[in-house]
C-alpha cells in the first residue's frame, strides 16, 4: 500500500496530487493517454517535414558562402601548361561547411582567388572553427610580378608573387 504524498506535474499550471493509490488514479491515466496521443501527433508532423527535406536540400546546394582566409603561398615550380600552385589556408565556420570550389580570376598581373563553401543546414554540429589547407591551380598568361588577392569572409589577404620560367 502507498500512504505517502506524490506530486506529479505535467505542465507548470496543471498538477495532480495522489494521496493514496486509489485517489485520482483515473485522472492520472487520462493525462498519460493525452501525453501519449500528443507525442504521436508530434511524431506524425515531424515525419511529414522529414519527407520534404530532400527537396529543400537540393535547393540549398546552390547556396555558397565565402570562408575565413588566413594566408596564401605560391608553391615552387610551374607546370607545363603555365599553371602555378597556390597553397590556401583558412578556417571554415563549423564542421557543417565543406569547400565546394575556388573562383579564380586572372586579369593581367592581378590574381584573385575566392574560396566558396557549401553549408549543410541539415547537420547539427558543434560551433568551432575548422582549419583547412588546400592547393589551387592558377593558369597564368605572363611571367613576372603578380599581385595575389585571397578574398574571404570579412578579409582579403594580399601578397606579391614572382613567377619565372
Amino acid at each position: 500500500m502507498f500512504y505517502g504524498k506524490l506530486l506529479i506535474q505535467f505542465e507548470p499550471v496543471v498538477s495532480y496530487r495522489l494521496i493514496n493509490k486509489s485517489a485520482n488514479l483515473g485522472a492520472f491515466y487520462c493525462c498519460s493517454i493525452l501525453l501519449i496521443g500528443a507525442t504521436f501527433v508530434l511524431l506524425a508532423c515531424s515525419s511529414e517535414k522529414m519527407r520534404e527535406a530532400p527537396a529543400q536540400h537540393e535547393a540549398q546546394a546552390a547556396d555558397m558562402e565565402k570562408v575565413f582566409v588566413s594566408s596564401a603561398e605560391v608553391l615552387p615550380g610551374l607546370s607545363a601548361n603555365n599553371e602555378i600552385r597556390v597553397l590556401v589556408k583558412g578556417n571554415l565556420p563549423n564542421p557543417a561547411y565543406e569547400i565546394a570550389r575556388y573562383e579564380v580570376n586572372v586579369d593581367g598581373a592581378n590574381i584573385d582567388i575566392t574560396p566558396w563553401a557549401h553549408h549543410d543546414k541539415n547537420k547539427v554540429v558543434i560551433q568551432l572553427l575548422v582549419a583547412f589547407e588546400d592547393t589551387v591551380a592558377v593558369k597564368i598568361n605572363r611571367f613576372g610580378v603578380h599581385e595575389l588577392r585571397l578574398n574571404g569572409r570579412g578579409s582579403t589577404v594580399k601578397m606579391e608573387a614572382t613567377v619565372t620560367k
